[in-house]
């Protein structure tokens, strides 16, 4: 399935937190613990999942034949899809997934996409995204020098 994906150009894949649109001013990171399938999503809306934007560039998904992996650009102010699963103690992120087309399959070689399209609130770069790429504890850093070295 979809491998990873490349926001801002920084690459990120299930067990990462991925910072997501919730409306046109809110943004929250949550970690990617796996896929929601589109047809189910009548499922997850009763059990009180949360559709989502997930900004980015372009995905990857690892071919079957090959075992490579196979990326795909987003069209310009697309998303990616997700939904928020509160049924955990930790909310976590799936991505939606559909079955891919014959053109997919032919160049992905996999028989699942994410699902892309308009955004539902916003396909702009979260704040929260590119910087920093991880969180700094400033209780034990070297002082603020270290830290503006490692944010460029």
């Amino acid at each position: 399935m979809c491998v990873c994906l490349e926001l801002n150009g920084v690459k990120v894949s299930p067990g990462d937190k991925v910072a997501v649109w919730f409306d046109d001013d809110r943004t929250e990171k949550f970690v990617w613990r796996g896929f929601a399938r589109s047809e189910m999503m009548g499922w997850w809306r009763r059990h009180g999942a949360e559709e989502v934007d997930i900004p980015a560039d372009r995905f990857a998904v690892r071919s079957m034949v090959s075992g490579n992996l196979v990326w795909t650009n987003l069209e310009v102010g697309a998303v990616v899809r997700g939904v928020i699963d509160r049924s955990t103690p930790e909310p976590t992120l799936r991505v939606v997934t559909r079955d891919a087309t014959a053109g997919e399959m032919l160049h992905c070689q996999h028989e699942r996409m994410p699902e892309t399209g308009r955004p539902i609130f916003s396909s702009e770069m979260p704040p929260t995204v590119g910087l920093p790429l991880f969180d700094v504890d400033l209780e034990h850093a070297a002082g603020p020098r270290v830290v503006q070295e490692q944010l460029l």
